[in-house]
């Protein structure tokens, strides 16, 4: 576990970031009822880039994993997005990067995104059909400013 913090740590770091935080997801299930929530302090406007981490590990029985996505602005505007993210390629062998069992794969979900300072909320929920979904054991975002 320490190995992967430090990964993640090691991944992660970029002085433009702004944001950096991950979630457990309950070992029983992620419940398609319950979302994900991520409180972002935008210090400045500008452009952004957000990326999401996930972890999942070799029981997940999809090769994706549909999301829904709500950016909440600080004025309480909601913009809703839906995402996949594609875990497996065609022959079922997992993307990104693997610790036995354990499988981590980052995507961008918005890139240069115009936000003006302010805190925004972004939540995640699993759009796939089953209501306990088995297997996702971590989710995070990143945002960081946009280079040029």
């Amino acid at each position: 576990m320490l190995l992967l913090g430090l990964l993640l740590a090691t991944a992660c770091s970029n002085s433009n970031t702004i944001y950096n935080s991950h979630t457990a997801i309950a070992n029983e299930g992620w419940e398609s009822y319950t979302s994900k929530d991520f409180t972002i302090a935008i210090p400045a406007q500008d452009h952004y880039d957000i990326n999401l981490f996930l972890r999942h590990s070799s029981i997940y029985q999809y090769s994706n994993l549909w999301l829904f996505v709500d950016y909440i602005s600080p004025d309480s505007a909601i913009t809703t997005d839906t995402i996949n993210v594609t875990l497996a390629d065609a022959y079922g062998n997992w993307k990104g990067n693997s610790w036995g069992s354990a499988h981590q794969i980052e995507q961008n979900i918005a890139h240069k995104l115009p936000l003006d300072s302010g805190i925004y909320t972004i939540k995640l929920s699993q759009a796939m059909r089953e209501h306990k979904l088995k297997g996702i054991s971590n989710i995070g975002l990143s945002v960081t400013k946009s280079e040029e």
